[in-house]
């Protein structure tokens, strides 16, 4: 689907409750239009799982409850000027063999750290805001974090 609104959620409440804004899951796909998104999401604000892709160049992940912006499970998602700030967790993380091309991402606010990459994964960070969770453009288990 291509997500061309901006949604307000509210994650008031119990924590069963919280619910994710926009995901993709086993080889899925998603457009999210530039200013488009979700803010407040009660869990992740764009969540991508299992081999999925989604396009979110300018999109909204504000305020998300978990993470901003996640690919996790050999996932993809181009977030190239995206706001995934104030996120509770980490606003921009890749996880377990994933990739995130963020250049230019807002990801500063973050609960832990704005830029989280893990388990052999990639995050494009240049010019993106946001504190980092391992040293910038250096090869680790955890994968690597490109940023000038």
């Amino acid at each position: 689907p291509t997500i061309g609104q901006l949604f307000n959620f509210s994650f008031k409440g119990s924590p069963v409750d919280y619910k994710m804004g926009i995901m993709a899951y086993r080889l899925g796909r998603a457009e999210v239009l530039s200013g488009c998104g979700v803010k407040n999401a009660g869990w992740d604000g764009i969540y991508a799982s299992r081999g999925s892709t989604i396009n979110a160049e300018g999109a909204i992940a504000s305020g998300a409850g978990h993470f901003g912006i996640l690919a996790t499970l050999s996932s993809t998602i181009n977030a190239s000027g995206a706001d995934a700030s104030d996120a509770g967790e980490a606003c921009i993380s890749a996880q377990s063999s994933s990739t995130i091309n963020a250049e230019g991402a807002i990801a500063s606010g973050a609960g832990t750290n704005g830029i989280f990459v893990s388990t052999g994964s990639t995050i494009n960070a240049q010019n993106a805001t946001g504190t980092l969770s391992q040293a910038k453009n250096t090869l680790t288990y955890q994968g690597i974090i490109f940023q000038a």
